[in-house]
């Protein structure tokens, strides 16, 4: 499954979930690790890759 973490809607019960457009410590966002909190409340782990790094935090995909 994919999802556009910035349009996305609804729920799907996937194995694997690729998303993009995803926050990591950004002001726009709280500052939240937006992967991690996704993957804990899922109970699934996860890994990302940054697209852009900034002075503070990182634009980024992620699994």
């Amino acid at each position: 499954m994919t999802f556009n973490i910035h349009h996305g809607e609804g729920l799907e019960k996937a194995d694997v979930i690729a998303l993009q457009e995803v926050d990591r410590y950004r002001l726009r966002s709280g500052f939240v690790d937006q992967a991690k909190a996704l993957a804990e409340q899922l109970g699934m782990d996860m890994r990302f890759a940054p697209s852009l790094t900034y002075m503070l935090g990182q634009y980024c995909i992620a699994i």
